[in-house]
């Protein structure tokens, strides 16, 4: 078996939905909620469902640009990638932080 690069464990992605004249959130949208898979080296994975299934969603949440699209997403979990002398979780690295990261 090869050597884990990224573990994904029980990430959900919940975006607000606001809504009256104060503008309150009145309800969640969860467009990903409790996905777990992990990619190894040599590795290559599909994600496939239906138009609208969150897709996508885990693909920036992947690379944590979440925050960008949607300020007041709320992303739990875990998307831990294995690099070379340090296990990362880009759950917890505020977006502003990835730079070095993205190459």
């Amino acid at each position: 078996m090869s050597n884990k690069l990224v573990d994904i464990k029980d990430l959900k992605v919940h975006f607000p939905v606001y809504g009256g004249v104060l503008s309150k959130i009145v309800a969640t949208v969860k467009a990903v909620d409790g996905i777990t898979f992990s990619i190894g080296e040599k590795e290559t994975i599909g994600l496939v469902g239906e138009s609208g299934c969150g897709k996508t969603t885990v693909g920036r949440a992947m690379i944590n640009i979440l925050k960008h699209v949607a300020p007041d997403v709320q992303i739990s979990g875990s998307i831990n990638y294995h690099l070379e002398n340090q296990d990362v979780d880009f759950v917890k690295i505020p977006p502003k932080n990835m730079k070095k990261y993205r190459s």
